[in-house]
């Protein structure tokens, strides 16, 4: 059996990317945050993946959905998304941080 490091030697960072992409159309964030858990934690793996906008977005995805305010701020402040994706992610924000005014 194949360890998912080998999974993505084998198969690269793109198609996790596409299967992100895929698993975010379809809407089950469920299904997409046990697919972004069993990636490897490995650091080199997490770099590659972390150059892919869909993996990034699916992480930010996937931190709203389950409250993890912290993580989706980080994500949201470490990563320059596309101008369609950045509207879309920063909507998510505003009902969790404070008023200002």
């Amino acid at each position: 059996m194949f360890s998912m490091t080998s999974l993505l030697c084998r198969f690269g960072t793109d198609q996790v990317a596409r299967v992100c992409e895929m698993l975010e159309e379809s809407g089950d964030v469920e299904r997409l945050a046990r697919f972004l858990w069993s990636l490897p934690a490995d650091a080199h793996v997490q770099a590659e993946l972390d150059r892919h906008e869909s993996v990034v977005r699916a992480r930010a995805l996937v931190a709203y959905h389950t409250g993890n305010h912290a993580n989706l701020l980080h994500l949201l402040a470490s990563f320059r998304f596309t101008q369609a994706n950045l509207l879309n992610y920063t909507s998510l924000v505003r009902p969790i941080t404070p008023y200002s005014h």
